[in-house]
């Protein structure tokens, strides 16, 4: 599984669950067996956003040129206007391999996660309410212009420096992914239920920019205009997580 945007950094979940039988679940594991942590050695030029998350339900997670706000997005699901604290977090990158000692879920993977920020990072935080902007995922008027997938399984997302594809997406799991996409939460009110193919590509609407835009500006308009959703923003209360406390690890 792989996150890489030019735009932002991205985060899904899949789960895959087979019952021939039944079966105790695996027991969830608090901690992983092996942990490497080192700072990123080179950051290729040219390339805004080169992080990378890697899971596999082996066990082994790889995060490669990660920046610890990303760290805390993926583990936490949050998204940077959520995340209060020092300035170094977004700014400095690491290259972290973990391993459990046996097959886990992303959801145990990013438990383990979580045991090796406070062990490693030091880090200790608090949550606080915060009033800040988010949008709300609608149905737009004429309706959506994508349709339900034929196909069964998790979903399957493509992500390109000017769009994305996506198979099987829940529209729950697409809101997520616009929620890293404009770094600010999207909250899902379309009601819209099952999954869907749909794509969007923002190509069209940088060439017809007459004076400079935002991302998040332009991804508003495609969803209207190629997806026939609406982003609606708003202000609500959401819960923040304030560092206390963080340190700088010593490489391995």
């Amino acid at each position: 599984m792989r996150y890489a945007w030019i735009f932002a950094a991205l985060t899904s979940v899949a789960f895959n669950v087979n019952e021939c039988r039944a079966q105790s679940p695996p027991t969830p594991r608090s901690q992983f067996d092996v942990a490497s942590i080192k700072p990123t050695q080179f950051v290729p030029a040219g390339d805004s956003n080169p992080e990378s998350i890697d899971v596999s339900q082996g066990g082994r997670l790889t995060m490669r040129n990660i920046r610890l706000s990303s760290c805390l997005k993926w583990a936490y699901g949050v998204q940077d206007s959520q995340i209060a604290g020092p300035d170094w977090i977004s700014l400095e990158r690491y290259d972290i391999v973990a391993l459990a000692s046996g097959p886990s879920s992303e959801e145990n993977l990013k438990v383990m996660f979580r045991s090796l920020l406070a062990d490693r990072f030091k880090l200790t935080f608090h949550h606080a309410n915060k009033e800040i902007s988010i949008y709300g995922l609608f149905v737009a008027k004429n309706g959506p212009k994508f349709y339900e997938s034929k196909e069964e399984g998790k979903s399957d997302i493509t992500r390109t420096a000017i769009g994305v594809t996506a198979e099987k997406i829940s529209m729950p799991e697409f809101a997520d992914l616009l929620s890293g996409q404009l770094a600010t939460p999207v909250v899902d009110k379309t009601g819209l239920q099952g999954r869907f193919d749909l794509a969007f590509d923002l190509r069209q609407h940088v060439a017809n920019a007459t004076t400079p835009v935002s991302i998040s500006s332009l991804i508003v308009e495609a969803m209207e205009e190629q997806l026939g959703l609406k982003l609606q923003s708003t202000k609500s209360s959401v819960e923040v997580l304030v560092i206390d406390h963080i340190e700088k690890p010593l490489a391995d």
